[in-house]
């Protein structure tokens, strides 16, 4: 993940941020854990970016769907 560096954080978190806002968007999977990826729930969308504006955007546009195959720390969001 490019975010991971410190250097792309910012450029990283206003790219999410976006995509969250853009109206074509009509889902959000945050894909951390096996057998996606094998970062943490450390990486999950709302904690990596901890920002309230987010967060917000997040959950004034999306409604969580439910976990993503066997992904416990997977979560799929699908737009309003």
């Amino acid at each position: 993940m490019f975010t991971m560096s410190p250097a792309n954080k910012g450029s990283g978190h206003d790219m999410v941020r976006d995509a969250i806002n853009d109206a074509s968007t009509e889902c959000v999977v945050d894909a951390v854990g096996p057998p996606f990826f094998y970062f943490g729930p450390e990486s999950s969308l709302t904690t990596y970016y901890p920002t309230p504006d987010l967060k917000a955007d997040l959950d004034d546009k999306y409604r969580p769907a439910g976990v993503v195959y066997d992904c416990q720390t997977c979560t799929i969001y699908v737009r309003r």
